[in-house]
């Protein structure tokens, strides 16, 4: 998803807006490109590098290791487990914020040509030997009749689209990456940094020692659990067991309520929005309908209370399913931005800053969005 809109209709404004607005996470889409497969290891992010932990590491020779670097320090491992294959589990406890892994993609796609089994054959003949040996190994969810190159490049492949400027960004396949099995309740969030190449993944709460990383694969969070196990079933040839798909206390067991809440007051920002943007078209002279409906001096108090205290309200079910990253992090983008069209200005930093907070624990101080974020905070404090 992009941050900015240029659309000549109030349609392709509103069409934004709800862009931005979606709960959902950026994780596995699919595509793929052209990478060395080389693990970044910093001062807070490493994988251990044994034969038991590591199969991309253990498939190499010694000589085809290539530059595969040493851990500065062992946080994670890979393990092979009895019903969800391999898996990334950490070795101490780690606190939220933590850059777990950067790496680069084995493949990754333009935006153009995932949905071409073509390119992804064409990327895939262009790896060494090891590499290929390593990526036929990665999970194949074998729901077509494509070639095993593009199955396993859309059974594994992460949106990079929200990561870059352009907002075709393609998606991307890692080795360790893809060992990070999907959960409903995530406590991992990835992000593609375009001008290093890498694949990141960041703690978003803090994880104990001995647990499993897992990263959301879909994009719609307020679903509730037999249609996000529908669709697992589907998609990707298996069902979630998490603490929201089967739930072992009372409190998980309220997970689907707490959903289908997000979903309702979803559905109602989306009413406040479109009633705004209608009222900015018919005030306004503007083409662009978005920058309109930011000028317009007459919009409804109402309409903008109503979606900020349904905003709130979202939030609060966010943290209390424990859902950060992205979802948390574009509900406080939509406060600021509701707290800015009614012109106050001191909410709207206070939005944005928490937005901020949740854009560096998610992925990273350089990152496009936070850096973006900031900039916009210091316009609002400008302003205000």
């Amino acid at each position: 998803m992009t941050w900015n809109t240029s659309g000549p209709t109030c349609r392709q404004a509103l069409s934004h807006y709800l862009d931005i607005l979606s709960l959902g996470d950026q994780t596995p889409s699919s595509s793929k490109k052209e990478g060395s497969g080389h693990i970044y290891h910093t001062d807070t992010s490493s994988f251990t590098n044994t034969a038991s932990a590591s199969p991309y590491l253990s498939d190499l020779d010694e000589g085809e290791a290539r530059d595969a670097q040493p851990p500065q320090e062992d946080l994670l491992e890979i393990v092979s487990t009895p019903d969800r294959g391999q898996a990334v589990f950490t070795t101490r406890k780690i606190k939220a914020g933590t850059l777990l892994l950067a790496e680069r993609p084995l493949i990754r796609l333009q935006k153009h040509e995932e949905d071409d089994p073509e390119a992804i054959a064409r990327e895939f003949s262009l790896l060494s030997r090891a590499d290929q040996k390593v990526f036929l190994k990665l999970f194949d969810a074998q729901k077509s009749r494509m070639a095993r190159a593009a199955s396993i490049y859309y059974s594994n492949c992460y949106n990079c689209d929200s990561y870059v400027a352009s907002g075709q960004g393609g998606s991307a396949v890692g080795v360790f990456a893809s060992r990070i099995n999907h959960g409903c309740v995530p406590n991992v969030q990835f992000c593609y940094d375009e001008p290093s190449n890498e694949m990141r993944f960041h703690a978003i709460r803090d994880i104990p020692r001995g647990k499993e990383l897992c990263s959301n694969y879909d994009k719609a969070v307020f679903e509730v659990r037999s249609k996000r196990q529908r669709k697992q079933q589907i998609y990707y040839g298996f069902i979630c067991r998490c603490e929201a798909c089967e739930p072992k206390t009372e409190f998980w067991a309220r997970s689907d309520e707490r959903r289908m809440a997000m979903y309702d007051a979803f559905k109602i920002v989306q009413a406040c929005e479109k009633e705004f943007l209608s009222l900015s078209a018919r005030s306004g002279s503007l083409d662009d309908c978005e920058s309109a409906a930011q000028t317009v001096p007459g919009v409804s108090r109402d309409t903008a209370d109503a979606a900020l205290g349904t905003l709130v309200k979202l939030e609060e079910l966010l943290l209390k399913e424990c859902l950060a990253g992205v979802p948390l992090a574009n509900t406080y983008r939509s406060l600021a931005k509701w707290a800015e069209r009614k012109r106050d200005y001191a909410q709207a930093v206070k939005w944005k800053g928490k937005e901020l907070d949740v854009c560096r624990l998610s992925f990273g101080s350089d990152a496009l969005r936070t850096k973006g974020v900031q900039d916009k905070m210091t316009e609002l404090e400008e302003t205000g």
